[in-house]
């Protein structure tokens, strides 16, 4: 006789079914972090949802309680409920390594594809300015992906971009992507400066999630 193996973590949560319909079907994976919203009703029993998912999901280390994400920076209010106590990771996609911090930067694995399609727009020799780059995964996928002769990554969170930075040299692409710490409201400036082909600006309702 097996073990019966629970398909999803709802089955390890105890407590009544009306609260349990109250729980979340999807969630983020950055990494070795789950970041997941949860209904005010269920806030008491953060810390068992959190381990539930841990045992469902063995090569997470920690989940983390959020909040939507807000102000000028695109940051949330993040709360580790289960796991180790930490909100940076290593976060693979199509080959690539990102290193964020879950907490100081903005980052959305929902936008794997979406950078993918972009990537594949992207011509030979174009020059191009990406806005709110965050910790660059746009910037890093085209440089690895296609040939553009150069992409500047602009935004005024210093964490997203000491990230950046951190991120261009794991991908071997300092020949391609100069990072650029500014209010990316001055970028018309910066565009004419550098000449772009391009712009990339994330649309502001991939922000509506997480």
């Amino acid at each position: 006789m097996r073990e019966k193996k629970p398909k999803s973590y709802k089955e390890l949560v105890s407590m009544p079914e009306k609260l349990k319909e109250k729980l979340p079907t999807s969630y983020d994976v950055v990494g070795d972090i789950i970041l997941i919203k949860l209904d005010n009703a269920l806030l008491e029993h953060k810390n068992e949802i959190g381990n539930s998912l841990l045992n469902i999901h063995k090569n997470v280390k920690t989940v983390c309680l959020i909040e939507p994400v807000s102000g000028e920076y695109r940051t949330r209010n993040v709360e580790v409920i289960a796991g180790e106590n930490k909100t940076e990771t290593v976060h693979k996609e199509y080959g690539l390594k990102f290193y964020v911090d879950v907490e100081k930067t903005y980052f959305s694995p929902r936008l794997a594809n979406e950078r993918m399609r972009i990537t594949k727009l992207v011509k030979k020799d174009e020059i191009i300015a990406d806005m709110f780059t965050g910790v660059a995964p746009f910037p890093i996928m085209i440089a690895k992906k296609s040939n553009p002769k150069i992409i500047y990554g602009i935004d005024k969170n210093k964490y997203a971009i000491e990230y950046a930075k951190k991120n261009v040299v794991a991908n071997n692409l300092l020949d391609k992507i100069e990072l650029i710490c500014r209010d990316s409201k001055n970028v018309k400036k910066i565009v004419r400066e550098k000449n772009a082909d391009r712009i990339i600006m994330n649309h502001p309702t991939c922000l509506l999630y997480t």
